[in-house]
């Protein structure tokens, strides 16, 4: 619980509770605030900078030179030589009027030639509890633990809202970015293949969906469609996303499908896949009719809408 209160300089502070769980977000739009209450999104992109630098080295000591260097990169200079000396306290006035001065926790601490800023036990972090789970999840899977890795993985996927703050284009940013994009793409995987080795169709789509926004030209995530697909038998929705796939590929890596997603395109195609989940499912008659599919070096490409054509689930 907070309590927020009007200074007699006009200045807005809040008083908070030993209770007062804190959330920070930097998995998508950043946020910062106290659990329940609204989030506090500043203005200041470099005191967000900042800040997100210090919380991933949260604990340890960030020299001045490495601070100017991310947040003033070259050919760009300091505006001068308290320029740092002045962001820092700008970030620290935007804690206090958004958690009080007297907070045992978010504090900045300053010596030795940098900052360390201490975490606290009471503020959680999404990129922290993200990591978190996904070990978790890796160290179940050592020992075999199906449900509980799915669990885990579906727990993090929650959690990663959006890429590490928006499309900010700093190179530390970036870097920080890739590395949790690697993971939720690690963790989607593992998801949809689960979800396709129990047919739960609805959950490996999603998943896909979730994948090709990430990356457009995710291969695993048209084979998970052709698969789901393809075991129904609804071979225009299997060329479809064979077609998609193909011009993807060709358009963001300028290679074509993998043997893998041929063989699977044929088996489809076949009537192969219908049926093989193991459900006790009864095979439906196979279509008569069927849609000849666009390959690698038989002609123009379908144009691919945005955002392309999801089935129902």
């Amino acid at each position: 619980m907070s309590l927020v209160q009007k200074s007699s300089r006009g200045e807005v502070t809040v008083e908070h509770t030993q209770s007062g769980l804190v959330v920070v977000r930097l998995l998508g739009p950043f946020e910062i605030g106290f659990e329940g209450a609204g989030k506090n999104p500043w203005r200041s992109k470099k005191c967000t900078n900042l800040f997100a630098f210090l919380l991933i080295n949260h604990g340890r000591l960030v020299s001045r030179g490495r601070l100017e260097q991310l947040l003033w990169p070259q050919p760009k200079r300091p505006a001068g030589p308290t320029a740092l000396k002045v962001l820092v306290h700008t970030l620290r006035r935007a804690l206090d009027v958004t958690f009080g001065g007297d907070r045992d926790f978010l504090r900045i601490d300053s010596g030795d030639g940098g900052y360390r800023l201490v975490l606290g036990e009471r503020v959680r972090v999404d990129i922290h509890e993200f990591e978190q789970l996904c070990r978790n999840a890796s160290e179940a899977s050592r020992h075999g633990e199906t449900d509980v890795v799915v669990d885990y993985y579906n727990r993090a996927v929650e959690i990663y809202q959006g890429d590490f703050l928006g499309e900010r284009g700093e190179e530390w940013a970036r870097e920080q970015r890739e590395w949790l994009r690697a993971k939720m793409m690690h963790a989607l995987g593992h998801l949809m293949q689960h979800a396709n080795d129990i047919d739960d169709a609805p959950a490996a789509i999603g998943h896909a969906r979730r994948m090709l926004e990430l990356d457009p030209a995710e291969e695993r995530a048209f084979q998970a469609m052709i698969l789901v697909h393809g075991r129904r038998a609804e071979l225009d929705q299997v060329n479809y996303w064979y077609e998609l796939c193909i011009g993807r590929l060709a358009r963001e890596l300028d290679v074509a499908p993998q043997e893998e997603t041929r063989r699977l395109l044929l088996r489809a195609q076949n009537g192969d896949l219908v049926g093989s989940c193991g459900t006790g499912r009864r095979r439906p008659p196979r279509r008569r009719r069927r849609r000849t599919c666009t390959t690698a070096n038989s002609g123009p490409l379908p144009e691919d809408s945005e955002g392309g054509r999801w089935p129902k689930s």
